[in-house]
């Protein structure tokens, strides 16, 4: 099965559910038979551009059928693709091309203020999708591929950048299609299923459509979420799978109408990308019904290290709520321990770094063989999670290793301060960051949202007196409306730090 490429897969996939619907958007619907003829005409197209095997095309592109044909379509031919969140501003945008020197950008010109161009310095060609229309129509559907190994690489994925500077993550054919294959068996994926996908195809969401394909499924693509959108959608066409980020969910348990829709069809509502209150866990299920899965996982080993079923969620009801807050355990393919500083595999309930190794993990960094040494060592990925596992294999994420705070020589851990704001009835969002205290070296700041105005800080850091440990216990909580979300919808702890940290001699990433 890994002795294949991706665009081999594809072309099967095509022959066996030619006739179905594979995918729509807010312009159109095509079926299996059409996307394989898109592809192959855009694979001929990219050829013209003297794409060879090897070079990189980014695509700057909106959720929409146009960039899954040009991500199979840079993968048939041998290219290396880079696809860039639409949230990026111009300037992410371009070190992304520059670092990566891809030589042909594909873009939607509507994520360009005022028509304003990209001022790209190197030899690298833009195509915006009018053009990209216009050429490919004139295209031919008959393609003959290049002779590429599975060991090729196929994309470069750049990291959020949340710690430090963004790194391009390196993977394969063989390392995507082992996520694909996972994915399809951890997720329960079922023939015939109909997927919602309303964030970003260029970060996670993109790996599921593959997945779903497998199944014969039918597949509903968004350029954003909304949730009033997402539950016409969902009643509309009897959507039975949807991945949302954590945000998502707490809009949708929100959203006054949400009672008004018949969302009975969804089977399975998948979420990762950022951490989840508990509390919110248990009021999706008893929303939902016993639906949820999730996954946690990094760029390097893309949606696949750890997973918390249906029935675990379930069953946590029952047995142990505390296990709600649990990312998982490890799924089959991929190997998890948690190991101190010595590189010793930790006891249970000790907390050390999450490491993890299988076929699906990245094979380094690009162009960055130090990071890549300092990441991969004697073959496992150093995620840079500290973690801890229970006596019955459940893994609990504690914090970032960075984000790790460091207070009178104490250690704690930013998650377990958030946990206890959670656990406040007026508390709908809640963060918690280090910064910068001349006798402790660190304090402890959080930032919160609430439901309410009737709080204060004072009442706030009262209740964490009672459930916390006196170190632990934030100096200081800031009310605010929201908080800033990455382009992949995690919490931005790096630009709420760089205000507190910017003048200081030690910098916190």
């Amino acid at each position: 099965m890994l002795e294949k490429t991706i665009d081999q897969v594809l072309d099967k996939l095509v022959s066996h559910h030619q006739d179905k619907i594979a995918l729509h958007d807010s312009e159109r619907s095509i079926t299996y038979f059409e996307l394989g003829n898109e592809v192959n005409k855009l694979a001929n197209l990219l050829q013209t551009f003297d794409i060879e095997v090897g070079d990189r095309v980014a695509l700057w592109m909106e959720n929409s059928i146009e960039f899954v044909v040009a991500e199979f379509a840079i993968a048939k031919i041998g290219a290396v693709r880079v696809p860039m969140n639409t949230y990026l501003n111009k300037k992410e945008i371009l070190y992304r091309i520059h670092d990566s020197h891809s030589k042909l950008l594909i873009y939607h010109q509507s994520l360009l203020e005022n028509q304003e161009k990209l001022q790209i310095e190197h030899n690298c060609i833009t195509l915006n999708e009018a053009e990209l229309k216009e050429k490919v129509g004139n295209a031919s559907a008959n393609y003959h591929k290049p002779q590429i190994n599975p060991d090729s690489n196929v994309t470069i994925m750049y990291t959020g950048g949340t710690t430090g500077k963004s790194k391009g993550v390196l993977h394969t054919h063989k390392t995507i299609l082992s996520i694909v294959y996972s994915e399809t068996y951890e997720l329960e994926i079922e023939r015939g299923a109909i997927l919602l996908h309303t964030t970003p195809l260029p970060h996670s969401a993109g790996y599921f459509i593959m997945p779903g394909m497998l199944r014969g499924g039918e597949q509903y693509i968004e350029k954003g979420f909304d949730p009033q959108r997402f539950c016409e959608i969902v009643e509309d066409k009897q959507i039975t799978f949807a991945f949302l980020v954590p945000t998502m969910i707490y809009m949708l348990l929100d959203y006054p109408e949400l009672k008004q829709y018949d969302l009975n069809s969804l089977n399975t509502i998948v979420y990762g990308a950022a951490p989840m209150a508990q509390s919110r866990v248990k009021d999706a299920i008893e929303t939902f019904g016993p639906i949820l899965m999730q996954i946690y996982s990094q760029a390097e080993v893309i949606n696949q290290t750890t997973i918390l079923t249906k029935e675990e969620h379930e069953d946590a009801l029952n047995v142990s709520e505390h296990r709600l807050s649990s990312c998982g355990r490890s799924i089959i393919i991929s190997e998890v321990q948690i190991v101190n500083e010595r590189d010793e595999v930790c006891s249970p309930n000790q907390v050390g770094e999450l490491i993890t190794k299988g076929p699906h993990m990245m094979i380094g960094y690009w162009n960055l063989p130090e990071e890549t040494n300092d990441t991969i060592k004697d073959g496992w990925i150093y995620t840079g999670d500290m973690a801890y596992k229970d006596e019955y294999g459940y893994i609990y994420l504690v914090d970032r290793k960075k984000d790790m705070i460091i207070t009178g020589g104490f250690n704690v851990y930013t998650t377990a301060v958030e946990k206890v704001l959670f656990e406040h009835e007026a508390i709908k969002q809640a963060t918690v960051i280090g910064v910068p205290d001349e006798k402790w070296g660190e304090s402890i700041k959080a930032f919160v949202v609430s439901h309410t105005e009737n709080i204060s800080e004072a009442e706030l850091i009262n209740h964490c007196k009672t459930k916390l440990a006196k170190y632990e216990v934030p100096k200081s909580i800031e009310l605010i409306k929201e908080l800033p979300l990455t382009p992949y919808g995690k919490i931005d702890k790096k630009l709420l730090r760089t205000a507190y940290w910017k003048d200081s001699n030690r910098q916190v990433n």
